[in-house]
């Protein structure tokens, strides 16, 4: 990646990113159990680099408990969020 990119929502200079190994490790675990046929569909958040978010959904998605796990996740970032401000 280029160290001269720029934010078109910052205007702040985009630095290269250092992998956060939580991340890396819970992306990894899930695509293991992706690969080993355990999870069949996805819908996920992300935090980019540049402090923007952005989602994505992909393989078989819908029912109930699904919609109940992505019902938890905003309760649980407003949990984390909270605690970093103590």
């Amino acid at each position: 990646m280029s160290n001269e990119v720029i934010s078109l929502f910052t205007g702040q200079d985009v630095q290269c990113p250092t992998p956060n190994e939580t991340c890396v490790a819970i992306l990894r675990d899930a695509l293991a159990q992706a690969e080993a046929g355990e999870i069949i569909g996805v819908a996920m958040a992300k935090l980019h680099h540049d402090h923007l978010g952005s989602f994505r959904v992909g393989g078989q998605v819908g029912g109930y408990s699904m919609l109940g796990a992505l019902c938890r996740a905003p309760a649980e970032v407003s949990r984390i969020l909270e605690k970093a401000e103590d």
